[in-house]
């Protein structure tokens, strides 16, 4: 996938530490005034699935955390792999010679489409080491998302998702000794609209799953409470 424009912007970690404060890391319910109605079991399964899978595409399984850019020295402006080396080989360049040393920090700030229409804004918080994908390592998002007329297709029928006001997510992935994991949470409120009914509702989702690699982990188990329906189902990996 394209790679995210990455900036470390420290308006971006401010806007977000201000608002886990405000939230408690739960988000608030200012949401749309329309008539509120019910999602079918399956309607809910499907939105949960939905937004667990896109948020672990624009995370984990992004290449947001697999290279960074910097400028300085005869080199100017280059990329590295977020796994090291982080070596310069030209002895005229001045920059840093970090070794193998790969431990990263980023602020991420990207807008995605949605499958049917709109977008949906992620301002993340990025920590790591690594890239787990391919190597031993870890990963860690912390994102606020902000659905703008996102338009998700379920059952035959377009769900337009709109923030009210964000959600907050947690995804992670780690790779050590054999052992690769996969385990994030999904949590806040959403507002959406059907042809026929709309309403807005509480969202509370999670997933952990094991592997000998993260490439071994082929479908996860999507769990918790979406608008009212509590359910446990698979959500297959590509």
């Amino acid at each position: 996938m394209p790679i995210g424009t990455v900036a470390r912007n420290a308006a971006v970690g401010l806007v977000l530490a201000a608002a886990f404060a405000v939230s408690g890391c739960r988000v608030g319910t200012d949401v749309p005034n329309v008539e509120q109605a019910v999602l079918t079991d399956v309607e809910g399964a499907s939105m949960a699935v939905g937004l667990v899978a896109a948020t672990l595409t624009h995370s984990v399984f992004s290449e947001n955390h697999t290279s960074f850019q910097h400028e300085h020295g005869v080199s100017g402006l280059h990329s590295h792999p977020m796994s090291g080396p982080w070596v310069h080989t030209s002895p005229e360049d001045d920059g840093p010679a970090l070794g193998h040393h790969n431990l990263f920090e980023i602020d991420l700030s990207i807008e995605p489409d949605c499958p049917g229409g709109g977008s949906v804004l992620y301002e993340a918080q990025i920590t790591g080491e690594g890239d787990p994908r391919v190597e031993n390592g870890v990963v860690h998002y912390v994102m606020l998302q902000m659905h703008q007329a996102c338009v998700m297709p379920i059952e035959g029928d377009d769900f337009l998702l709109e923030a009210a006001p964000y959600l907050t997510v947690e995804s992670h992935a780690t790779n050590a000794a054999g052992t690769a994991r996969l385990y994030g949470s999904v949590q806040g409120s959403l507002a959406w609209q059907a042809e026929s009914k709309g309403g807005s509702c509480a969202i509370d989702l999670g997933w952990d799953e094991s592997g000998a690699s993260l490439d071994d982990i082929g479908s996860l188990q999507v769990s918790g409470t979406m608008c009212g329906v509590d359910f446990s189902t698979p959500l297959t990996l590509d």
